[in-house]
């Protein structure tokens, strides 16, 4: 069993803004981070165990420049590229199905894919930021329809009840242009703004911050919806039948974030200071049945937390190699559709064999790596290699 380590564990009272205008405190467990702590990264074992990896196909029209979010449903992988605006599909063992790619000014056509999400008839919404417009096609790259009342904003999720959720990403506007001064806004399917939650400065209307990857996002595992919001060190739920928003799990990172009535040069001195040494806001977050994992970064480093649901630490120390050499720094958040519970590492082609590499020149032999490299050639496609969650139940 492994040892828990002692955690200041509190309450923290969380103030909500929602579309009535009235307002609530909703207690949520705050975990305290010691931000230098190393437990090791042999210990990460103990929480994550190998399952599978998946070479995606490579061909002349099936190169991927960056994975930004992956979905799984249906056993088929969908994987978004913001470098090209595309979507491409695999099925499970990583065979090339289609892509969507629709870059354009025409009708059915968009300028910039930010999110996307595929529903359980097979249909693909898309997200274009600039256009505020949300399309709808099939796997086959057919355009259906335009979805009405979108936002211009970075991610969106489909709720169970017919709502949209949109994660605001400090700011962008409705349909009229008009700001909304909430990082949650979720609408209708008649247009209607049934719940706003996590109000922001003003000042930061318009400024997305991607420094250390401190980007806003939703995620599923099973059926529960949760999403980071942009300087804001707190996961928040998202209620598949009501569509409001609550605190989930805050992290203190001893790192005040600017708040919604702090003055205009509070906020931009805080701006300014923005570098690679502060503790980011958590991203990349992981719900398990009896845990949570969440990656940030400080001093240059991606560290990575493992909590139990409760939100005491079990695990904390920067990302390194598990037990077949393979480094866990690259874990993404994802759409869990079929409920298979991995945790996916994309890695490239190209760090996979200088890890190989760099093992045979200091004599060590990594089995399961170099099985990987016997899939791959040095420009191939990235690799997906699964995890499973593994800590038990005491």
């Amino acid at each position: 069993m492994i040892k828990k380590f002692l955690t200041l564990h509190v309450c923290l009272l969380l103030l909500i803004s929602c579309s009535d205008k009235s307002d609530r405190l909703v207690k949520v467990n705050t975990v305290k981070v010691e931000l230098k702590r190393d437990d090791g990264s042999s210990k990460i074992n103990e929480f994550l165990e190998f399952s599978h990896f998946v070479p995606l196909q490579t061909g002349n029209d099936i190169l991927i420049g960056e994975i930004n979010k992956i979905q799984i449903i249906h056993n088929k992988i969908y994987i978004l590229d913001w470098k090209q605006g595309a979507v491409f599909i695999f099925n499970a063992g990583g065979s090339f199905v289609s892509k969507i790619d629709k870059k354009g000014c025409a009708g059915g056509e968009y300028l910039y894919l930010s999110d996307f999400e595929v529903t359980s008839d097979g249909s693909i919404f898309l997200n274009d930021p600039i256009q505020g417009k949300i399309y709808v096609y099939d796997e086959s790259g057919n355009f259906k329809y335009q979805m009405k009342n979108a936002r211009k904003t970075w991610s969106f999720k489909l709720l169970d009840n017919g709502c949209i959720a949109y994660n605001m990403a400090n700011g962008s506007g409705d349909e009229d242009g008009k700001r909304e001064e909430y990082n949650y806004v979720c609408i209708s399917d008649s247009g209607k703004v049934i719940h706003k939650g996590l109000p922001f400065n003003k000042v930061l209307t318009g400024n997305k911050f991607f420094y250390g990857s401190c980007r806003s996002f939703f995620c599923q595992y099973d059926d529960t919806i949760y999403m980071s919001s942009i300087l804001n060190d707190t996961i928040y739920k998202v209620s598949q039948a009501t569509g409001a928003v609550s605190p989930y799990l805050a992290f203190d990172l001893n790192t005040r974030r600017p708040a919604v009535d702090d003055s205009p040069k509070t906020v931009m001195d805080y701006v300014n200071s923005l570098n690679e040494e502060n503790p980011t806001t958590p991203h990349n977050f992981y719900h398990f049945n009896n845990g949570n994992l969440i990656i940030y970064r400080y001093e240059h480093k991606p560290y990575i937390i493992i909590t139990s649901s409760e939100g005491h630490i079990l695990y904390s120390a920067p990302t390194g190699a598990d037990k077949n050499g393979i480094k866990l720094s690259y874990i993404h958040p994802y759409i869990d559709s079929d409920n298979t519970g991995y945790i996916i590492n994309p890695v490239t082609s190209t760090r996979i064999i200088s890890w190989i590499d760099d093992y045979k020149k200091n004599g060590k032999e990594r089995t399961l790596l170099n099985e990987i490299g016997t899939c791959i050639e040095e420009n191939s496609n990235p690799v997906l290699i699964f995890y499973k969650w593994i800590y038990p139940d005491y």
